[in-house]
C-alpha cells in the first residue's frame, strides 16, 4: 500500500508525468515496429470441434401435403371446408350429388331381399344329376385343399431359406464369430446396452435355426399344416425383430477408422434388403395360411351341401340361389363403395390451402380440387450442386436460419437426396430434403414458402486439436507451423486431418494441447 502511495506521489510531479508519457511512447513504438516485422500474438493450440459444412438456400414446404380429386365425375352438392380451415383426419371436405347412386343402392338392396326370400322358400328335392355335380364340387375342394397344404409346406421351406440368407449372409457381415455362443458386433455403438442386446439376440438365433430345420425335415402328409405355418410365422417374426434391432444399431453407427463409410453403407443396404425379404416372407406365410383355411372352409361347406342334397333338404338349387344372394350383396357393397368415393375426406389432420370446388359445378374425375397440408411439421427443399452433393448423407445435421427470423436458428436433419439430377441455370443440381426437428406445434411463425439459409454438416470431429489455417504454411506438399519454444521460433512439421469450413484445421500430429505458435515473417530455426 505504501509503495502505491509513493508511486502516485511520483507521477504527480511534473517530471514524473514526463517519464510516464515517455514509457507510453516507447510501448507504442515497440508495438508498431513489431507489427511491421510480422510478429503476432501467440496462438494457443487447443481441443475443439471442427466441422465441414455445405451452405445452400432452400424453401420451407409442408412435410405432408396432398392434392385431392374425385375418382368419378359429378355435380358438387356441398362445400364442407374452405381455405384456411383446420380439419381433422376423416373430415368431409366436398360432397357430390348422391341421389342417383342412392337410388341404385335401394334397387340393389331390393334384389338382395328378393333372392334371400327365394332361397328360404326352396324346398324341392335334389335330383341325381345335381348330386353328381355336388360330389364333383366336393372332389375339387378336396384337391384344392391338398394343393393348399403342399403350398404351405413349400412356403415354410422358402421362409427358412429366406431367413437363413437374411441372417447368415447379410446381417452376419457386421458380427465376428456370428454362429458361436459369443457373437460380437464389430461396430462402435453409442449405446453399450443396445450392443449387448443385439449380440444376445444373435446368439439365440442359432438354436432357432437348428430346431426349425429339424421341424421342416420331419414334415409329412400327417403333419398339422396350420400348426406348421403358425410355428414358421413365430420363427420369422423373431428374426424380423432381430433385424429391426440390427437396423436401428447400424443406422445410428458412424464410419470411422475401423469401418469405412462405404462398408457401413453396404451393411445398411444389406440389412434393409434382409428386412424387406423377411417382411415379404411373413406376409406370404400369412396369405398362405388364409388360403389354406379358406380351402378347408370351402371343403367343409361343400361337404355339408352334399349332405343336405343327399338328405333331400335342398329341393331346389340352393347353392345357385345362395350364389345369387352373394352376387346381389356384392353389387350393393360396390354401390356403397362408390357412394363413399363421392365425398372427399381429409387423409390426415391439416389446413385447407386450396378449395376450387363450387356448388353446382360439374367436376371431372382425377382433377385436384382440394389441397391439404400438415400444420405441425415442415421440411425444407434445397438444390445442391453436383460438386458438393457427394459429401451429403442421410441423417446429416443441418443448421437452419430463416430469412424471416435471422436472429434464431433451428436444427434439421437430411432425410432424402434425390437420385435424379435437375438442371438449374445450366448447372447440374440434386434436390436435398431436410426435416426440421423439435419444432413446437404452436410456433405459428414458421410457414410454408419461407426462405431458409442452410448449413449442412457433412463431417464433424469433436475434441480434436485445431489451429487456424492461416497459421499453417505449406512447402513441397508438407505442412509446417512456427512453434514457440523457450522464447525462440522453431519450424515443426504437422499432419493435417479434417479441414473445417470455418478455417480451423485438425492437427493429427506434431503439436500438443497448450503449445503456442506464431505467424512470423522472421527466419525461424529448423529442428
Amino acid at each position: 500500500m505504501d509503495q502505491l502511495k509513493n508511486l502516485a506521489r511520483f507521477f504527480k510531479r511534473p517530471w514524473g508525468v514526463a517519464v510516464l508519457l515517455g514509457i507510453i511512447l516507447i510501448l507504442i513504438i515497440l508495438f508498431s515496429s513489431g507489427n511491421k516485422s510480422g510478429a503476432q500474438l501467440p496462438i494457443r493450440v487447443s481441443y475443439q470441434t471442427i466441422n465441414q459444412n455445405i451452405t445452400v438456400t432452400g424453401k420451407a414446404t409442408p412435410l405432408e401435403k396432398v392434392d385431392l380429386a374425385f375418382e368419378r365425375g359429378g355435380t358438387v352438392n356441398e362445400i364442407l371446408a374452405n381455405v384456411g380451415d383446420r380439419v381433422a383426419e376423416g373430415a368431409p371436405l366436398v360432397r357430390l350429388d348422391t341421389r342417383e347412386a342412392r337410388a341404385q343402392l335401394d334397387e340393389a338392396l331390393a334384389r338382395v331381399a328378393n333372392h334371400e326370400a327365394i332361397l328360404r322358400e326352396l324346398e324341392r328335392g335334389t335330383r341325381p344329376e345335381e348330386l353328381a355335380v355336388q360330389e364333383a364340387t366336393v372332389a375339387r375342394a378336396e384337391t384344392s385343399l391338398k394343393d393348399a397344404q403342399q403350398t404351405a409346406f413349400n412356403e415354410v421351406s422358402n421362409a427358412y431359406t429366406t431367413a437363413d440368407d437374411a441372417v447368415h449372409n447379410k446381417a452376419d457381415r457386421f458380427f465376428s464369430n456370428p454362429r458361436s455362443n459369443n457373437p460380437q458386433v464389430v461396430l462402435t455403438l453409442n449405446n453399450p446396452q443396445a450392443k449387448t442386446d443385439l449380440e444376445t439376440k444373435r446368439a439365440s438365433l442359432e438354436q432357432l435355426f437348428s430346431s426349425w430345420q429339424m421341424e421342416i425335415a420331419s414334415l409329412d402328409s400327417a403333419s398339422d399344416v396350420v400348426a406348421t405355418l403358425d410355428s414358421a410365422k413365430v420363427q420369422v417374426a423373431a428374426i424380423a425383430s432381430f433385424l429391426d434391432q440390427a437396423a436401428t444399431a447400424i443406422n445410428g453407427a458412424i464410419g470411422g477408422s475401423n469401418v469405412s463409410q462405404t462398408t457401413l453403407d453396404s451393411w445398411r443396404a444389406d440389412v434393409a434388403s434382409a428386412r424387406s425379404a423377411i417382411t415379404i416372407s411373413l406376409n406370404t406365410l400369412s396369405s398362405t395360411e388364409e388360403k389354406l383355411r379358406s380351402a378347408e372352409t370351402t371343403l367343409t361347406i361343400e361337404k355339408n351341401r352334399l349332405l343336405l342334397a343327399l338328405a333331400g333338404s335342398a329341393p331346389e338349387k340352393i347353392e345357385a340361389e345362395a350364389a345369387r344372394v352373394l352376387e346381389a350383396r356384392s353389387q350393393a357393397n360396390l354401390i356403397r363403395a362408390q357412394l363413399a368415393k363421392m365425398t372427399l375426406v381429409a387423409p390426415f389432420s391439416g389446413i385447407v390451402t386450396v378449395q376450387e370446388a363450387k356448388k353446382g359445378q360439374i367436376i371431372s374425375p382425377n382433377i385436384p380440387v382440394v389441397s391439404l397440408i400438415s400444420p405441425k411439421t415442415l421440411k425444407i427443399e434445397a438444390f445442391v450442386p453436383e460438386i458438393s452433393v457427394g459429401k451429403i448423407a442421410l441423417q446429416n445435421l443441418v443448421r437452419v436460419v430463416f430469412e424471416a427470423l435471422p436472429e434464431e436458428s433451428f436444427d434439421g436433419t437430411v432425410i432424402a437426396v434425390d437420385p435424379a439430377e435437375k438442371i438449374i441455370d445450366g448447372v447440374v443440381n440434386f434436390k436435398v430434403t431436410i426435416a426440421l426437428r423439435n419444432i413446437p406445434a404452436e410456433d405459428s411463425r414458421l410457414k410454408s414458402g419461407l426462405t431458409a439459409n442452410l448449413s449442412i454438416i457433412t463431417a464433424s470431429k469433436v475434441n480434436v486439436l485445431g489451429i487456424p489455417r492461416y497459421a499453417i504454411h505449406e512447402r513441397d506438399k508438407e505442412f509446417f507451423v512456427n512453434l514457440l519454444q523457450r522464447a525462440a521460433l522453431v519450424e515443426v512439421p504437422v499432419s493435417i486431418g479434417l479441414r473445417g469450413t470455418d478455417g480451423v484445421w485438425e492437427v493429427v500430429s506434431g503439436l500438443k494441447d497448450g503449445d503456442q505458435i506464431l505467424i512470423s515473417s522472421e527466419k525461424v530455426t529448423k529442428p
